[in-house]
């Protein structure tokens, strides 16, 4: 009997570590430090901060040392909204782009 094939989903390039879309990184930078601001400003240690987040010490330890990287949007999102947070997002088409044409 043939084994049936595996289909894989391709990953999203907006998710993938290895997207080089510079204003991605931006954003995502721009979430971290509001993340480690206030991790900074309540006095907890990574292993408090980890516990509200629900993630792992390791986990915040990475994004105290801002590696974008490491990190997708949706899941920095997620985090500030366990901590109260609202993330608002804008979507604008930049003009003189080679999507204007």
């Amino acid at each position: 009997m043939a084994k049936p094939k595996t289909i894989r989903k391709p990953r999203h390039e907006a998710n993938s570590c290895r997207c080089q879309c510079p204003e991605l990184g931006a954003r995502r930078l721009e979430l971290m430090m509001h993340l480690h601001q206030h991790i900074r400003q309540q006095g907890w240690t990574q292993r408090e901060a980890a516990k509200r987040l629900a993630t792992t010490q390791p986990r915040v330890s990475a994004l105290c040392r801002y590696q974008v990287q490491q990190f997708a949007l949706d899941g920095l999102v997620v985090w500030l909204y366990r901590l109260g947070f609202v993330v608002h997002l804008a979507v604008m088409k930049p003009q003189g782009t080679a999507a204007d044409r």
